[in-house]
């Protein structure tokens, strides 16, 4: 794992991810689920990925992008976190309602590319 430099992780030559990156699914390759929420596309690329981003966005009460990048040792800068670039209209829970349950069958569908 690469060291911090001025308190960011540098991954251009990491040789270990936490989590590990997904394996390619064989002679299919790498699987990314696409989501449309609310007319925005959200695209993922690891199980534990989405299911960081329903644990976080399944709360009636989210917790702030602050507190999120200090839980996993992020700097706390503006932006640092994804869920400060999430669009404002995907953050009401009216709204997320809508959209999560097509998230959690899209996990369920990714779960089934990586069954052996």
């Amino acid at each position: 794992i690469d060291e911090p430099h001025n308190g960011r992780w540098i991954c251009d030559s990491a040789q270990k991810h936490h989590p590990e990156l997904p394996k390619p699914v064989f002679s299919k390759g790498y699987p990314i689920l696409v989501v449309d929420a609310l007319g925005h596309e959200l695209r993922f690329s690891s199980i534990e990925e989405i299911e960081h981003f329903l644990e976080v966005i399944t709360q009636k009460n989210m917790p702030s992008s602050l507190k999120l990048a200090s839980q996993r040792r992020m700097s706390t800068e503006l932006n640092s976190h994804w869920l400060s670039r999430l669009p404002a209209k995907l953050k009401s829970w009216n709204n997320r309602q809508k959209y999560i349950p097509h998230i959690q069958d899209g996990l369920d569908a990714f779960k089934e590319c990586y069954k052996s």
